[in-house]
Formats: C-alpha cells, sequence, structure tokens
C-alpha cells in the first residue's frame, strides 16, 4: 500500500507514450485550377517544360500545365505555388541540410546543367587539341573557341545551337553547329555535336565549302571535358607545276581538352590571343 500512491501519481503524470498503430497522416496539397477545380494531393513535382506532375494518395500521377495552376496550398494554408512553378521545387519541400545551401533553380544560367538545376544555360567552350597525322590531314595543334546556348528538354537531355571557330597553325575556319546533351548524372554529361564547316582562311589555297564538322566528348560538372573533333572538306591550291590546279579533300581528327561556364569565359580572351599567334605561322 505505501508504493500504490507513488505508482498512481506516475501514471497520472507520466507523458504519452508514441501511437505505432495509429501514424500521423503524410502531408498533403490542395490544388486549385483553372475552372475551380481542385485536387488533393501528396507530390507535386515540374515537370518538363511548363508541366506539373501531380501525385494522389492513392498513386496515380496526373500530368497538369503550370498556366491552370491558381494555387497550392500546405495543411497549413500556405499558397507554394511560386516554389513550383517559379523556383521549380519539389513539394513536400526536403528538410533543411545544415552546412549546406540548397541548389537554387535558375530559368538561366552561365554553366551547362541539367533541368533539375536549371532550364537553359549558355554554352562558353574553349579548348586546347592535338591533331592525328595522316593523308591530307592536319597533325597540327588546334585551339577551339565555341559560344551558343542550349535548352534542356526532359529530365535527362538538353538541345543547343552553337558557332565555333578553329585556329590552326597559318589558318582558320568557323562554322555552325547543333548540340545534343544526355545527362548521365547532375554533374556529368555526354555531348554530340554535329555541324558545318562554313568558311576557312589560309594563304594561297580556296576553300571549297561548306565542309563537315562534329564533337564528342564527355564534361564534368560543366567546366571541364575530354573531346574528340572532327572535320572534312574540300579545297583548291597550286600545284607543283606551272598553272598547275591541285583539288584536295582534307580530313582531321584532333583530341584534346576544353574548358566550359565560368572557366570557359575566363579562358576566351588567352584563346584568341593564342589563336591569332597561330595565324602568324609559317
Amino acid at each position: 500500500m505505501r508504493l500504490l500512491a507513488p505508482v498512481m501519481l506516475a501514471i497520472l503524470f507520466a507523458p504519452p507514450l508514441p501511437s505505432f498503430a495509429d501514424p500521423s497522416p503524410a502531408d498533403t496539397f490542395t490544388v486549385e485550377l483553372e475552372g475551380d477545380e481542385t485536387k488533393t494531393v501528396v507530390k507535386v513535382e515540374p515537370w518538363g517544360e511548363g508541366t506539373v506532375a501531380l501525385t494522389a494518395e492513392n498513386g496515380r500521377v496526373e500530368y497538369v500545365p503550370m498556366y491552370r495552376i491558381r494555387s497550392i496550398r500546405d495543411r497549413s494554408g500556405v499558397d507554394l505555388a511560386k516554389r513550383v512553378t517559379r523556383d521549380r521545387a519539389t513539394l513536400p519541400l526536403p528538410p533543411p541540410q545544415p552546412g549546406r545551401d540548397a541548389k537554387r533553380w535558375k530559368p538561366f544560367r552561365l554553366r551547362a546543367g541539367p533541368s533539375s538545376v536549371c532550364g537553359s544555360y549558355l554554352i562558353s567552350d574553349c579548348g586546347s587539341l592535338r591533331g592525328s597525322t595522316g593523308r591530307n590531314a592536319s597533325g597540327d595543334g588546334l585551339v577551339l573557341v565555341e559560344y551558343g546556348f542550349a535548352r534542356n528538354f526532359g529530365p535527362d537531355h538538353s538541345v543547343g545551337v552553337t558557332g565555333f571557330a578553329h585556329f590552326l597553325d597559318s589558318r582558320s575556319q568557323d562554322g555552325l553547329r547543333l548540340r545534343f546533351v544526355q545527362w548521365l548524372g547532375s554533374d556529368l554529361s555526354l555531348n554530340l555535336s554535329p555541324g558545318i564547316v562554313l568558311s576557312g582562311e589560309q594563304n594561297n589555297v580556296e576553300f571549297l565549302g561548306p565542309g563537315f564538322s562534329a564533337q564528342g566528348g564527355l564534361t564534368v560538372g560543366g567546366r571541364i571535358g575530354l573531346v574528340v573533333e572532327v572535320f572534312t572538306f574540300g579545297k583548291r591550291e597550286a600545284g607543283p607545276g606551272p598553272n598547275t590546279i591541285l583539288e584536295t579533300h582534307e580530313t582531321a581528327w584532333h583530341v584534346g581538352f576544353k574548358l566550359g561556364g565560368e572557366l570557359g569565359l575566363v579562358g576566351t580572351l588567352p584563346a584568341l590571343f593564342v589563336g591569332a599567334l597561330m595565324q602568324t605561322g609559317d
């Protein structure tokens, strides 16, 4: 009996035990659409360009155009629509990570990235490559400067267009290329760029264009990459005998590295300077 009073007090004033049989419900969001249509969902995720994926409580996924969304309210009534449509955040928001700043989505940025970090980006590449020797081939070095614009389509693909300039010993050439990008991760991409050589300049040589040019490479972080380049075109020049003209076809392969993003912007002027010096060679 002496122990009964303390035991009763302990039971009365003890904190409630957590309930494992009745877990708290998952966060839900109320999405208000045009036409006074509302949906209750457990996940809201930007999907591609101008589309949002809505996941219902039963797991069903519905894709809705962003322009139809009027509000996205959480259980406390806070409107999070701009976090999804402008910042391209996925709801529910992940818990903050101490000591690390979350990557903020941008509609446009100066460095290549997948759709999870940006909508489009600047292409600003410069590089140094060495050529392979062979029949009618340029086995000398090549300095590359290439600028353009790319847009993300879907979670893993980008498509862009660029203008490029090649500087080789005593000559130069320029052209246009498409760029197709497959994102293998948030910081790793595989690039393929077919295009045409529009013009070329070399003493006593006439460029017979347009020619073909292509580049393939693997880029890390949008800043550093390994590339392989090939170009081929026809040209006309003086032959060995008097009053003779030769028409030949030149094909060259080059392998090297390139810089992109902020590093490419910084390296452009030095690359152009080195390219100008190469034009003075014999």
